[in-house]
C-alpha cells in the first residue's frame, strides 16, 4: 500500500468491514503519514455505495429505523389482512410484525423472492399429503412481503438494497 501511496498519483480505495473502519484509518496514518495517507481512502460497503452514488449519481431512498420499518410492516399487514388465511387475526399484533421484519430480512439474505414463495405454496397443495397449513403460511408471508416491500421502496433503503444498486452502477 506505501508503494502504491508514493508512486501513484491517484487516489487509493481501501475497503474494510465497517466495524474496522476507524482501525484502518488510524493505521494509514500512522503507517503512510500525513502526506502518503491523504492518497488512501478508508471505505466500508456503506460509504463505497455514498462514494460512488455521490460521484456517479443514482442515489435513491432514505436509510429507514427500525420503528419506521415496523409501522410498515403495520401498514402491509393492514394492507393485505383480509387476503390472509393463516395470519389474518393477528394482523394488528406488532410481535407478529417485528418477527416478519427478522424474516422478510433472511428472505432478502438468502435472494428469496415473494414470488418464489409463492410457487412454493401452490406446489405444496399438489402434495399428495396436502400441506396445506404450510402452503397457506408460504402464501400468506408472500404477500404481506410485497406488501411491505412495496410501501418500503417508495421512500425508503435499505443496506442489502444499497449494494444491489451499487453492484448494478458498478456494472454500468
Amino acid at each position: 500500500l506505501k508503494t502504491l501511496a508514493e508512486t501513484g498519483k491517484e487516489k487509493l480505495l481501501l475497503l474494510v468491514p465497517e466495524q474496522y473502519s476507524f482501525l484502518s484509518e488510524r493505521g494509514i496514518l500512522e503507517t503512510l503519514g500525513e502526506k502518503l495517507g491523504q492518497k488512501v481512502e478508508v471505505l466500508s460497503f456503506k460509504r463505497l455505495s455514498d462514494y460512488v452514488f455521490r460521484e456517479l449519481g443514482g442515489m435513491a431512498g432514505q436509510e429507514a429505523d427500525d420503528a419506521t420499518r415496523i409501522i410498515l410492516m403495520m401498514r402491509a399487514l393492514s394492507a393485505v389482512q383480509d387476503k390472509l388465511t393463516v395470519y389474518g387475526k393477528q394482523a394488528e399484533n406488532i410481535s407478529l410484525a417485528r418477527e416478519l421484519l427478522l424474516f422478510v430480512k433472511e428472505l432478502h439474505r438468502a435472494g428469496v423472492t415473494a414470488t418464489q414463495l409463492k410457487e412454493v405454496a401452490v406446489d405444496l397443495q399438489k402434495q399428495p399429503q396436502g400441506q396445506l397449513t404450510l402452503s397457506n403460511k408460504l402464501r400468506d408471508i408472500a404477500l404481506i412481503t410485497e406488501a411491505y416491500e412495496t410501501l418500503f421502496f417508495r421512500n425508503y433503503t435499505d443496506e442489502e438494497a444499497q449494494t444491489k444498486r451499487l453492484c448494478k452502477k458498478l456494472e454500468e
